[in-house]
Parts: structure tokens; C-alpha cells; sequence
């Protein structure tokens, strides 16, 4: 995600709001040392967390959406 935000020259604090869905609820635990990493000290975007039974490839684990914009 932070590749495609540079590719479109923004960054992490252009994140507007995150949706993650899991297949595991117990993941929840990295998503704090996760942001910490990848986000603006202080910076947290409005994001919901929903836990799924399956994703479109059950290989998956973790599906994460984004909007994020920029003014100009």
C-alpha cells in the first residue's frame, strides 16, 4: 500500500480511513505495532476491522481497502 501511495506521490498521512477484513480475529494484535511502523507518529486514519469467515482467495489471511486523497 505505501508503494502504490508513492507511485500516486503521496504518502502515509494522505490515508483517509482503512478497512482491513481477517479471517483471523487474534490478528488485531499487530495492527497497533503496524501503525506505529508505517504511520506518522501520532497519525491514525479512521479504519474498521471486520472479521470474515473466508476471503476471495483462501490463501488469504489479511484483505486491506484504503482511500486516501490529496489536495492540491
Amino acid at each position: 500500500m505505501l508503494a502504490i501511495l508513492a507511485d500516486a506521490n503521496m504518502g502515509p498521512e494522505n490515508l483517509v480511513h482503512l478497512n482491513v477484513y481477517s479471517t483471523d480475529a487474534s490478528a488485531i494484535r499487530f495492527v497497533g505495532p503496524h501503525q506505529k511502523k508505517c504511520l506518522p507518529e501520532g497519525y491514525l486514519p479512521t479504519s474498521t476491522w471486520v472479521v470474515v469467515s473466508a476471503l476471495a482467495n483462501p490463501n488469504w489471511v489479511v484483505e486491506m481497502e484504503a482511500l486516501a486523497t490529496k489536495v492540491h
